[in-house]
């Protein structure tokens, strides 16, 4: 490249570079000579080679996103403003350094100090007690009678305890509390949201006592509700309510049986005679043997039979039943056979009564002729038609 003569007064001395992209300076403030600055600007207006720059006014970084960095090697570390930045915003730095473990914390305005981290406080903190908030600031309680093991939530304490959902709204199955059972799988009938309920004393540890909940039944839209109760240490179910909403108690003691043969001459002048019910229908809770219902547990029970007396003679001029229980023994029908026809040789008068009946107590059905002297009455029977026969259920 040709030199080009630059007339100044002195003549200036032009010194010579490794690069066409050095900025020189004067050499002193009264000489001619020019001297290579070692900072360099290159094609794409980038500067390096700077060791410390004062502005005497402000120093921009133009360009959105544009980054501040400080190298340390290869590496650095940059401060930028965020995209979509909608304001100016100025920070003010605090006079000094700050203490040990202090923040940087503003005022709303931009200005920054230091300041000491707010310390919480937990008031009866205890290992696996549950912390909730006190409505003090940085304060904090452990609950003593809440805690939590890593398996189990256990609640201590008396009292009444609930978990509750409330809600403005009239109508709270607008806005339920859900127990769910949730499985990676295909599940199947019986997998399903229950509630396990277990006992723990002295002598017993985790004893099961039952559960309630819904399982699914059949199509993924039906389930069931269900109580299941432990019973001689095996879960039974107590009730059952299917998806049509019909309801069954498998527990309820309920028994159905008759006499399935006539018993001849088994009664009169005046002697009793139990009603032979030797074929169950149904004995829903095994409670009837023997001809007698035993009561499982204390309640009211619906007692109803129906006896039909024959080989009636003309001396038979009485015939009563009765219901023999624990408690009372309660005469259900009398008929004065010469009050009405002494030609009739066979009477049947049903009833039914409701029995206060504790846990254990008995009962049963018999009947008397009085004035038979030949002992010749009959309770009749029948193999598939019920002549005679009684019927029990807890209804309350």
């Amino acid at each position: 490249m040709a030199n080009t003569a630059i007339n100044h007064d002195p003549v200036a001395t032009f010194p010579g570079s490794s690069t066409n992209t050095a900025v020189v300076k004067w050499s002193g403030t009264s000489g001619n000579a020019l001297l290579d600055s070692g900072v360099i600007i290159d094609g794409s207006n980038n500067v390096t080679g700077l060791n410390n720059v004062t502005a005497t006014g402000y120093l921009h970084l133009t360009g959105d996103e544009k980054e501040l960095r400080f190298y340390e090697g290869a590496n650095y570390i940059a401060i930028a403003a965020p995209s979509g930045l909608g304001a100016d915003y100025t920070f003010t730095l605090p006079l000094n350094d700050g203490a040990a473990d202090e923040f940087l914390q503003t005022n709303g305005s931009g200005v920054l100090t230091w300041a000491a981290a707010a310390g919480t406080t937990i008031n009866s903190n205890a290992d696996n007690r549950v912390i909730t908030g006190s409505g003090t600031a940085n304060t904090l309680n452990g609950e003593s009678n809440l805690t939590y093991t890593g398996t189990e939530l256990v609640l201590t304490g008396t009292g009444i305890s609930s978990i509750e959902r409330q809600t403005s709204g009239t109508n709270s199955i607008s806005a339920p509390v859900h127990i769910r059972n949730k499985t990676s799988n295909d599940a199947a009938d019986g997998f399903g949201p229950v509630i396990n309920f277990q006992m723990t004393d002295t002598g017993v540890t985790d004893q099961q006592m039952g559960y309630i909940g819904f399982e699914r039944h059949g199509a993924d839209n039906s389930a069931r509700f269900l109580v299941n109760v432990m019973n001689a240490g095996s879960l039974v179910e107590g009730l059952l309510m299917d998806n049509t909403g019909a309801v069954t108690m498998p527990l309820q003691p309920c028994v159905f049986a008759y006499n399935s043969a006539t018993d001849a001459n088994v009664t009169g002048n005046n002697a009793w005679a139990t009603l032979d019910a030797d074929t169950e229908v149904f004995d829903q809770n095994s409670d009837f043997a023997s001809d007698t219902f035993t009561a499982p547990v204390t309640g009211k029970y619906l007692i109803s039979c129906g006896i039909d007396v024959g080989g009636l003679i003309a001396g038979s001029f009485n015939f009563y039943w009765q219901l023999v229980s624990s408690n009372r023994t309660i005469e259900m029908a009398r008929y004065n056979r010469s009050a009405f026809n002494n030609t009739i040789d066979r009477w049947k008068t049903p009833g039914s009564v409701v029995l206060d009946m504790d846990a254990a107590d008995t009962v049963y059905a018999r009947i008397n002729v009085d004035g038979d002297s030949a002992d010749n009455a009959d309770i009749e029977g029948h193999a598939s038609v019920p002549v005679s026969w009684i019927s029990v259920v807890l209804v309350a």
